[in-house]
């Protein structure tokens, strides 16, 4: 989804992943440890203060959980600059 803000718009994104990893774990073909089963959801900014210089913003939440049960979680902020030729 994108919502146009002043000179620039702001994207918001949302993904999952789930996987059935139970046969391959019994069977011995994969660890405990796989994940199966990802989520993550995406806010940025990117706005044009002048002609060709963009500027972007961009916070993440990430979270998976493994075959065994054990989860994890992350959060990614970044920022970019960039100059169209």
């Amino acid at each position: 989804m994108t919502i146009s803000v002043g000179t620039g718009n702001v994207n918001v994104a949302y993904g999952i992943a789930k996987v059935d990893l139970d046969d391959a774990v019994g069977q011995g073909a994969m660890s405990s440890l796989a994940t199966d089963r990802a989520e993550s959801i995406y806010l940025n900014y990117i706005w044009s203060p002048a002609k060709r210089i963009n500027y972007g913003v961009e916070a993440g939440y990430h979270s998976r959980r493994t075959q065994s049960g054990e989860e994890g979680d992350a959060v990614r902020l970044q920022g970019m600059v960039q100059y169209v030729f």
